[in-house]
């Protein structure tokens, strides 16, 4: 029999991300201040897991409702940031797989991110650009699991610890898929003359 302190806190339809003991004392992170604390975060969490800039805002706005819906539901045992990690974590997985059906179906392909303006000059601004158009390409050839902890230590970065209990994983299975991913991305960022050492 399941202890009944236990509760499954879930996102999306039908997806459990974490199973933890619920803190009944904790009251729930206000929204407002929520989104002040942490917009930025995962404005960018949702851009490093593949969701174009003229998109993210919308994503974003998607989140937010999905937070809002569960926040009462916030037990405390992992972090706040950690914990909404887990909602970009599926919207850019749904994002993407809906992207995917859209090329399929259209033969049309997302255009290219556009970050760098001219504000440093052209040149400054298209160098900056192929740089990033690189690096998102490399990520996007990481399998979801080994590019989801790349992108959260090494970018966002999270603890080894916060990583295994957004995701229910082994702390040693998150050291295991960062050694893969660091691996697989000095080795495509090498091919694209990105890194000339080891990083």
């Amino acid at each position: 029999m399941k202890d009944p302190s236990h509760r499954h806190t879930s996102i999306g339809v039908g997806v459990t991300v974490l199973t933890v003991p619920r803190r009944e004392n904790l009251a729930p992170p206000d929204l407002e201040r929520v989104y002040i604390e942490h917009a930025d975060f995962m404005w960018a969490c949702l851009a490093r897991l593949g969701v174009r800039d003229a998109d993210i805002e919308d994503v974003l706005h998607e989140v937010f409702l999905a937070v809002h819906r569960r926040l009462s539901s916030f037990t405390g045992e992992v972090s706040l940031r950690g914990w909404l990690f887990a909602f970009c974590r599926r919207a850019a997985a749904n994002y993407r797989r809906l992207a995917r059906l859209h090329v399929e179906k259209t033969g049309a392909a997302p255009s290219d991110f556009d970050v760098a303006s001219d504000v440093d000059g052209p040149e400054r601004a298209a160098s900056v650009n192929e740089t990033l158009d690189a690096l998102e390409r490399i990520l996007a050839t990481m399998p979801d699991d080994k590019r989801i902890v790349f992108v959260m230590f090494e970018i966002e970065l999270m603890s080894a610890e916060e990583i295994a209990a957004v995701l229910e994983i082994p702390v040693g299975t998150v050291y295991s898929r960062m050694h893969w991913a660091r691996r697989e991305f000095q080795r495509a960022a090498r091919r694209l003359h990105l890194l000339t050492s080891e990083i």
